[in-house]
């Protein structure tokens, strides 16, 4: 559409409205064109472009339309009055950020695509006709006071003293109107604990009732997982619950309680939430501080018994958002994801904290407490590798340290690279023993003796404690004993661990009783076989096996299983119906070529790829049906099975690909399904080659021609009339595909 007669038409259809005050838009609701109170809080966003170079956007007329009827110019900023899934409601707003107030009585609303808006900070509209300056949009990734506000993956966390490193400023929260698209909470969680979402979604609940000047709307963060809203009439009853860090919108009630309305089937409902369980937002701006505590964690939800994200030591200066009373917002990397977190209020001071009481691991051997802040100034004291010191933050290089020399306190001070802080909250965390043996030692050092030993691949338990090491409980001669295991000693098991199905990939697939090749067998199962299995070490996956009818943890290396899950396969069980295909020596191709794809079906499933057949029975289907079943089928590849006849003499196995799509890639996977066919039949290697056959000319997805023997030839005959064959070709099919992935 041109600028121009866009900017007329968009003139046009302004003035229609100005002049039709009597008329509504459709799809906007009566209740958007009142005026909104002084005191109320709006969403706002700025228009982003879809693509670099596009600095506009169309926007329509309600949320169904097709017709576009004029533009909104990137970086414009408008007041967002309904979210939709795939549309929102916005209105334009004047170039000092105030809505548009001659037009309030009949104001300009549009419907602009959800993706375009970029969310920002929630704003009181001015209480006076005055227009407050507009704040600049906070841009995530700009740095602030000449403060980095993002970690870098796996970069130094102390590598700048003046920084903030650890953590990302983040964007002010999305509110969204929650009536019949809330997102629900199972009401058999616990009312305390980590949610299942480590980000929570950042859902508006609706007001009760329009805000007044008495009655503000209010907004809180739901702090419990989940966060109830009861009835008012019955308030023992539960109308609707929220996700943990969940945002909401209410107003004040009697008592302990906030008034809100939910909507339930479409219909408003009175109801009634806790103000133990929402914490009020207090607006959202960039900030940074210092870890006022020995440890300051990053939490998943806003609650101290959530999971904890990442740590920072005492005095490390942190970037972050307010976000509300008792609760910052903030963004960390782990294991180089993206996460959103939170930091307690409590935890952060603007200043250095000075003479707060630490205790730590003496990390040289020995550690010295020397008497100034001075590495050649005199030794007042040493301590061994590994032993813990009590002592106090200073503001430099050095934690302040009282010792005893002859019966007299002295002061003194330990250099902070000589000693590891032990971390307040020890997160518990299992792992495999990497060691043969794996020793757990008597204090935090090397050269310290070993209470315990462990071979390897043993599962253990153990929990964080101070720099490169952790600390575990064991038992010797009954007797429970602290120890500690060093990092590089031991292997992090996966949490959460993904469920994985599969299916054994070699003749006999033993399930260990540890992570090792070396421990006994509790289990084995044949080729083909389903199994289920779970994410565990590198190279190895965790399963329960049942042994005499007990469950049993097992171990299963990851060169002995295949996954195809989350993969879609096409088979072509060539010829069928009135096409019996080549025909000698008692065989028919139709026949053979069938029964070999119904068992590659079965062992893909096995699997857990998705299996589409082209026929399952003995069915003609002209070649065009065939590659038009692959093509609009969204899978991943397409293998044709045929058996080959010739002259008597010809032998082996051939494969053939098409290069007028997925040259590449069909040229893979032919020579991957040829190398498995030759090894697992035992047949002749004929060839792989380009071959100009329909079904794989004409399909777009990587496919491959496969012919498994010369029906024939007396030797390949011979084979293919056995069905442990057809089997073992079927198997190749299943290995074929697993080396092509």
């Amino acid at each position: 559409m041109k600028r121009g007669k866009m900017k007329k038409k968009v003139a046009l259809i302004v003035s229609v409205l100005m002049l039709a005050m009597s008329f509504r838009m459709p799809g906007i609701h009566a209740e958007n064109l009142t005026e909104p109170d002084p005191g109320q809080h709006l969403l706002y966003a700025y228009i982003t472009s879809a693509k670099a170079g596009d600095n506009f956007v169309p926007y329509y007329s309600d949320a169904d339309s097709q017709e576009e009827i004029g533009e909104l110019k990137a970086g414009e900023k408008v007041a967002v009055l309904e979210i939709g899934d795939r549309r929102s409601n916005v209105q334009v707003l004047q170039e000092d950020g105030a809505i548009n107030k001659q037009q309030l009585s009949e104001p300009v609303l549009v419907f602009v695509a959800t993706e375009f808006l970029e969310m920002i900070e929630e704003e009181n509209l001015p209480e006076t006709e005055e227009a407050a300056p507009e704040d600049p949009p906070v841009n995530p990734d700009s740095a602030t006071d000449g403060m980095e506000d993002a970690e870098v993956p796996g970069g130094d966390l102390a590598e700048t003293k003046e920084k903030p490193e650890p953590v990302e400023e983040q964007a002010a929260p999305e509110t969204t109107e929650v009536q019949a698209k809330s997102d629900p909470v199972d009401e058999n969680q616990k009312e305390s604990g980590e949610t299942a979402n480590p980000e929570p979604a950042t859902s508006m609940m609706s007001v009760q009732n329009e805000a007044t000047a008495s009655h503000p709307a209010l907004y809180g963060l739901a702090l419990k997982s989940p966060t109830r809203v009861y009835d008012r009439q019955n308030p023992s009853a539960v109308l609707k619950s929220y996700g943990q860090g969940t945002i909401l919108k209410f107003t004040q009630a009697d008592g302990e309680w906030y008034a809100a309305t939910v909507y339930i089937a479409g219909q408003a409902k009175d109801g009634l939430i806790a103000k133990k369980d929402v914490d009020l937002l207090v607006g959202d701006s960039s900030g940074s501080g210092y870890a006022a505590k020995q440890t300051v964690h990053v939490y998943s939800g806003p609650d101290t018994g959530s999971a904890v994200l990442k740590s920072y030591p005492l005095n490390q200066r942190l970037a972050y958002r307010t976000l509300s009373e008792n609760w910052h917002s903030a963004t960390v990397y782990v294991s180089g994801e993206k996460k959103k977190g939170y930091i307690r209020k409590a935890d952060v001071s603007g200043e250095k904290v000075e003479g707060l009481p630490l205790k730590g691991i003496a990390l040289k051997s020995p550690t010295h407490v020397f008497s100034s802040q001075d590495l050649d100034s005199k030794k007042l004291k040493s301590y061994g590798e590994g032993k813990i010191l009590s002592y106090r933050s200073t503001s430099g290089d050095w934690y302040g340290a009282t010792v005893y020399v002859n019966g007299k306190a002295m002061s003194g001070f330990i250099h902070k690279s000589h000693v590891a802080n032990i971390t307040e909250r020890p997160t518990p965390l299992r792992g495999v023993a990497k060691k043969q043996p794996t020793p757990v030692y008597s204090s935090a050092s090397l050269s310290a003796p070993s209470l315990k030993t462990y071979s390897a691949g043993t599962v253990l338990k153990y929990e964080t404690f101070a720099g490169d090491w952790y600390k575990a409980t064991v038992y010797v001669s009954g007797k429970a004993r602290t120890g500690y295991i060093h990092r590089s000693h031991v292997i992090h098991a996966a949490n959460p661990q993904i469920r994985i199905q599969g299916a054994a990939a070699k003749s006999k697939v033993p399930v260990y009783s540890r992570a090792s090749r070396n421990s006994t067998s509790l289990k084995s199962y044949s080729f083909g076989h389903k199994l289920t299995y779970y994410s565990f070490i590198p190279g190895w996956y965790e399963a329960t096996v049942y042994v005499n009818g007990k469950a049993r943890k097992g171990y299963i290396h990851e060169s002995d299983v295949l996954s195809l899950q989350g993969k879609k396969v096409v088979l072509d069980a060539g010829h069928g119906g009135h096409d019996p295909g080549g025909v000698a020596l008692g065989l028919v191709e139709k026949e053979i070529v069938l029964d070999t794809a119904l068992r590659a079906e079965r062992l893909l499933k096995n699997a857990g790829a998705h299996v589409i057949m082209t026929r399952k029975t003995d069915i003609f289907l002209e070649l065009s049906e065939r590659a038009a079943i692959a093509n609009s089928s969204g899978a991943d590849l397409f293998i044709s099975i045929h058996a080959n006849k010739f002259n008597g003499d010809a032998k082996g196995v051939e494969t053939f690909w098409y290069g007028k799509y997925e040259k590449q890639r069909s040229i893979h996977l032919a020579n991957a399904l040829q190398d498995q066919l030759v090894a697992r039949m035992g047949m002749s290697y004929r060839r792989v080659a380009e071959g100009n056959f329909h079904v794989i000319r004409e399909t777009k997805i990587p496919s491959s021609l496969i012919e498994i023997g010369f029906i024939d030839h007396p030797q390949d005959s011979a084979k293919l009339a056995q069905a442990i064959y057809r089997e073992r070709a079927a198997e190749a099919i299943l290995l074929g595909i697993g080396d092509y992935f």
